[in-house]
């Protein structure tokens, strides 16, 4: 038996609620409180496949709880921890919501495996705030590291003091954090060797200032999917809407050249990317356990993915999101 309430700023008592089987409430829309960026991710956690979709509503699977506090009552760990076990408890009732897809696939959707490269042509990209060009370590290695390393660092109006490298942006990374330039510089080589990726420094376009980099990596054409990966940005530009404005100038790129599909996988404790991911548009598809071991740690996996088909849907939102974040950053 389930419990099914509405979750919200003011309504998560038990006077909301109503006994239902699993397979009764699938799908059914909840209120939530949209603000609240942990409920989000733990929703997401809840109900692989289901992408937030604005407004105050959200298709939510209860199971095995008495849902009586708000989410934001108990620990980050704690309630990803909850919602995965929820998310186990109804796993079949989700399953069968998936309808497996065999279409054949369109000649010319076909001809693009052939098409693509292997490692993702060179490319710039320009937007309101970001300019992207292929990482040049002879050029970018000394304004990366002085942005990543720890030290006080400004941005046109944007001004951030000393900070742990380790906690502001390597701690989930499979680099870092580095203690000198050419340790940096070393980690960045390989990214620009890698045979089916393509690491891209990001600079501040009113400025110049180098402020991160992302990656276009693990290149399929094959089967026409490419990801998001080894992304990060200085402290001095997080929160700026530098971030999102970089995802949707790479998303844009990427499905017009034919891609079906883009991943976004990120450590599954690694909650700022994970809401992120949300925020941007991506599904979540669940947290493949045991996925890697990363500086002697083991790694779960969090999977996010955005298809072709959704992205002209996507798309406008996104652009109105860059929008609000760059307006809000420059309150």
């Amino acid at each position: 038996m389930c419990s099914l309430l509405r979750l919200g700023a003011r309504a998560s008592n038990r006077e909301n609620a109503r006994r239902l089987e699993p397979s009764d409430i699938v799908g059914q829309p909840l209120m939530v409180d949209q603000e609240d960026p942990l409920l989000r991710v733990a929703l997401a956690d809840l109900l692989p496949g289901e992408p937030f979709r604005g407004g105050h509503r959200y298709p939510l699977i209860t199971g095995g709880l008495e849902w009586s506090s708000f989410w934001h009552s108990i620990s980050a760990p704690r309630a990803l921890s909850v919602a995965g076990a929820i998310r186990r408890s109804v796993a079949g009732s989700a399953r069968a919501r998936y309808v497996p897809r065999v279409e054949k696939l369109p000649p010319d959707v076909l001809a693009r495996r052939a098409e693509l490269p292997m490692k993702p042509a060179p490319v710039t990209l320009d937007g309101a705030i970001v300019t992207l060009r292929p990482l040049d370590l002879a050029t970018d290695l000394d304004g990366l590291f002085a942005v990543s390393c720890g030290a006080p660092a400004a941005v046109g109006s944007h001004s951030a003091g000393a900070f742990d490298p380790d906690e502001r942006l390597w701690r989930y990374m499979k680099g870092g954090p580095f203690a000198d330039a050419g340790a940096f510089g070393a980690w960045l080589a390989q990214q620009i060797d890698a045979p089916d990726g393509l690491p891209l420094a990001v600079r501040d376009r009113g400025t110049g200032t180098l402020v991160g980099v992302a990656n276009l990596m693990a290149n399929q054409p094959a089967h026409l999917r490419i990801e998001l990966g080894s992304i990060w940005y200085g402290p001095v530009v997080q929160g700026t809407g530098v971030s999102a404005e970089v995802t949707y100038l790479l998303l844009e790129h990427v499905f017009a050249l034919g891609y079906r599909r883009v991943e976004w996988k990120c450590d599954a404790r690694n909650e700022r990317s994970r809401r992120a991911a949300l925020a941007y548009g991506f599904t979540f598809e669940g947290v493949q356990e045991a996925h890697y071991i990363v500086k002697d740690r083991n790694r779960d996996t969090a999977w996010y993915r955005m298809l072709a088909s959704e992205w002209p849907e996507i798309a406008p939102r996104l652009r109105a999101y860059v929008a609000a974040r760059v307006a809000t950053a420059a309150r």
